[in-house]
């Protein structure tokens, strides 16, 4: 799983919280408290759908094809198995 989401929605939360709560300038036209909530907010909603697209994990699947004469005739055996590959099975979380 790339973990890329996880550190910029990090990075949002962090400065966000600290334009909500820690910063008491202020500037002409913008209101940082509600910046700092809106980039908060952001963060949280893009580290939750980082890790739920984590969560999903890849789907692999396994085909295998055996052709043979049986009584003069082809035959062909075919097998299919869908096995799925989750971020937790591989230790990523």
């Amino acid at each position: 799983m790339r973990t890329t989401g996880l550190g910029f929605s990090a990075v949002l939360v962090a400065v966000g919280a600290i334009l909500a709560w820690a910063v008491t300038d202020t500037l002409r036209g913008v209101d940082l408290h509600a910046v700092g909530i809106i980039l908060f907010v952001v963060g949280l909603v893009l580290a939750a759908i980082t890790l739920a697209a984590g969560a999903m994990g890849r789907r692999t699947v396994i085909r295998t094809d055996r052709e043979a004469v049986v009584d003069g005739r082809p035959v062909a055996e075919r097998h299919r198995e869908v096995a799925r590959e989750s971020a937790i099975d591989n230790g990523a979380l």
